[in-house]
């Protein structure tokens, strides 16, 4: 039995041509449409998930890691102080 709920979702007709593209598009529908959670993409080797990662990464770039305030940096400061 499954611990979470799982959606399949898959295409009726394979693109032969560009079938990375095609995958990248229902990806990218999957983000938009539904709430998050994980998806899992069956590919037949590993150039061709690099590939589909590069695609997704240009589609999606990774957002900027937050900025520390001065709080955390005086936490940061009183905890190597602490710890010597």
């Amino acid at each position: 039995a499954r611990q979470f709920p799982v959606t399949i979702h898959f295409s009726r007709v394979t693109e032969h041509g560009d079938y990375l593209g095609a995958v990248k598009k229902k990806v990218m529908a999957i983000h938009r449409k539904l709430p998050p959670g994980g998806v899992l993409i069956f590919l037949t080797g590993v150039r061709e998930v690099d590939a589909l990662c590069k695609k997704l990464r240009g589609a999606y770039p990774a957002p900027d890691p937050p900025r520390a305030t001065n709080d955390d940096q005086e936490e940061e400061e009183e905890e190597e102080r602490i710890q010597g």
